[in-house]
């Protein structure tokens, strides 16, 4: 399954884990589905707590060893600590980036990039915080079912009901972006390589 995300920038398609990383993917792709994030600066909430409440907020990782930071255009969860996973993401910008590794679900991965919207991204002037001067907006997202994943043969996105937010940590607050694209350092104090 993949994603097509319209930025303010061009368009960007993923491809996702779906079997590696079913709660993760299940609940980016909700989001995407319900036009989420709302871009009002609360650092963002699981699909999860909309089914079964606050103490669902997050949820936990789902880290695998072949599933790395290893290339440029990995997606991942930009979690606020072990099994704190909401809604915020990011995207890498560069190659090997294993400092990440083992911290962070990776769930998906850049799989066409033809406008160079990550390169454009990662040349964006940015304050002393790292974020860009000029705001790069997710515009819409657009879910591609490529595959069949349901053993009846269907394309319907299902949320596992069985958990009832039993694997979920308790709230906590989180960072005030709704996505980020993660940075390993800069050259300069604009970002700029």
């Amino acid at each position: 399954m993949s994603v097509l995300i319209e930025t303010s920038l061009g368009k960007i398609a993923i491809d996702l884990f779906t079997d590696e990383c079913p709660i993760t993917t299940k609940n980016f792709l909700k989001h995407c589905k319900m036009k989420y994030p709302t871009g009002k600066g609360t650092g963002g909430d699981s699909i999860y707590k909309f089914l079964y409440g606050d103490q669902s907020r997050f949820f936990d990782n789902e880290i695998h060893q072949k599933l790395k930071h290893s290339k440029r255009g990995a997606v991942a969860m930009a979690s606020a600590g072990k099994n704190l996973n909401a809604s915020q993401f990011y995207i890498t910008l560069r190659d090997n980036l294993d400092y990440l590794d083992g911290k962070h679900t990776v769930f998906g991965e850049v799989a066409e990039d033809e406008e160079n919207i990550l390169k454009a991204i990662n040349e964006a002037y940015v304050d002393d915080k790292g974020r860009p001067f000029k705001n790069i907006r997710i515009k819409h997202t657009h879910i591609n079912k490529r595959s069949k994943s349901h053993s009846d043969g269907s394309d319907k996105l299902t949320i596992d009901t069985e958990n009832k937010g039993k694997n979920m940590a308790p709230a906590r607050k989180v960072r005030n972006h709704d996505y980020c694209f993660h940075r390993r350092h800069q050259d300069d104090k604009h970002g700029r390589r």
